[in-house]
């Protein structure tokens, strides 16, 4: 379980590290506060394996939630340091 999240953040950190103008540069609608804390757990690695599945769907179904996710991660990047 924690190899295939682990999967998938390597995937979300490349794709941040290569195109972060791209990412940052687009605007987002306003995004329903529990969207926002949900996209703010699957950044801190906090959701269950299931609440992890969903939020992959969406932002699948929803690429401008891509730029709130890494909103959500470069906090937490922030706070690290």
């Amino acid at each position: 379980m924690v190899c295939a999240m682990a999967d998938d953040f390597r995937i979300l950190f490349e794709l941040l590290e290569s195109h972060t103008r791209e990412v940052a540069g687009h605007g987002v609608p306003t995004i329903p506060h529990e969207v926002r804390q949900s996209l703010a757990k699957f950044a801190a690695g906090t959701c269950e394996q299931n609440e992890r599945a969903e939020l992959i769907r969406t932002l699948a179904d929803r690429s401008d939630l891509v730029a709130v996710l890494a909103q959500e991660i470069r906090k937490l990047r922030k706070l690290s340091r």
